[in-house]
């Protein structure tokens, strides 16, 4: 069975990272045509509820198709409510100077993410496995943090800035792991995502109290792309959720996608300092790093599911 241990880990591994990389590019494209269409627009709630309209048409149009009913289940309907509050309050501060410090700042949501994972589901992982998962969260945070720093200049931060990316970190981080529990007892991804969508827009709707009160159409082209270019996104990253369904590397290759899909400030910096300027010493270091931290956990989740193979004998 240690052949078999093996060969499930070749092939799966591979996928798992590829899946990842078009999550994390398709929040990068989401991000920059985001910021442009709330620049252009003025109004965050509106560019929000148009980038849902962008959200539902792939979900909307299949399950239409196939006739299907939306999943009204606990996980992606407090998805669709995380996810909604907190792109409300990022796109919030978008045309302000210190939406660059806070959009750079949150990016180590995984600290969060790996945390409810430990608290939940501490009786289903292995202790290996958990010591290897905890390790590897840590050290991908550390390197978003070097990512972070690289990219803003740490004396323009405010308390302001650090408090908001405080409440957005921890939010996104429950909005994460409830995205990837959707995923993962899914057993059908449009349904899922159309109910994730509905009720993202549907907690969105009390933010119009607090945008400014002016209803144009300009730049809500791109917040409607936006929303279909994530959307494809998370159909690649339940194609990976679906994979993994009833595996016992579960918690740890899910916890590799919800890293790989949190890269997007990582092309973001990438882009920035390839056509600006140099790369700087952080900025490789927290590459390295998160990378370091995937290949990490990778390897405890193969030893894991060798071990739970071997001992089932």
């Amino acid at each position: 069975m240690l052949v078999r241990a093996k060969f499930r880990y070749t092939h799966n591994f591979p996928f798992i990272v590829i899946v990842g990389i078009l999550s994390s590019m398709a929040n990068a494209l989401w991000g920059i045509l985001i910021s442009i269409a709330v620049t252009r627009n003025g109004n965050f709630a509106l560019t929000s509820e148009a980038m849902i309209v962008g959200l539902l048409i792939v979900p909307l149009l299949i399950v239409l198709y196939n006739r299907a009913k939306p999943n009204f289940s606990f996980y992606p309907i407090m998805a669709g409510i995380f996810f909604g509050i907190s792109n409300a309050l990022l796109l919030s501060i978008f045309n302000y100077r210190n939406s660059v410090i806070i959009y750079s700042l949150i990016a180590p949501t995984i600290i969060v993410f790996v945390a409810i994972q430990v608290i939940i589901k501490k009786k289903r992982i292995h202790e290996k496995s958990l010591i290897g998962l905890v390790f590897g969260g840590v050290v991908a945070g550390t390197g978003f943090i070097l990512l972070s720093v690289a990219n803003i200049n740490i004396y323009a931060i405010s308390a302001y800035d650090i408090l908001l990316s405080l409440l957005l970190i921890l939010l996104y981080g429950i909005s994460g792991f409830l995205l990837t529990e959707t995923g993962l007892r899914s057993k059908d991804t449009s349904t899922s995502l159309l109910t994730v969508d509905i009720f993202e827009g549907i907690a969105i709707l009390p933010f119009m109290l607090f945008s400014a009160h002016v209803y144009v159409f300009s730049g809500l082209t791109y917040a409607l792309l936006a929303g279909i270019i994530v959307a494809l996104g998370t159909y690649a990253s339940f194609a990976g959720f679906r994979t993994l369904q009833k595996s016992s590397n579960m918690v740890s290759y899910s916890s590799i996608i919800y890293i790989l899909t949190e890269s997007d400030i990582l092309f973001l910096a990438l882009i920035y300092e390839i056509f600006v300027h140099a790369l700087s010493v952080y900025t490789i270091f927290g590459i390295l790093l998160i990378a370091g931290s995937i290949w990490y956990m990778s390897k405890k989740s193969d030893e894991a599911f060798a071990i739970e193979q071997v001992s089932g004998q």
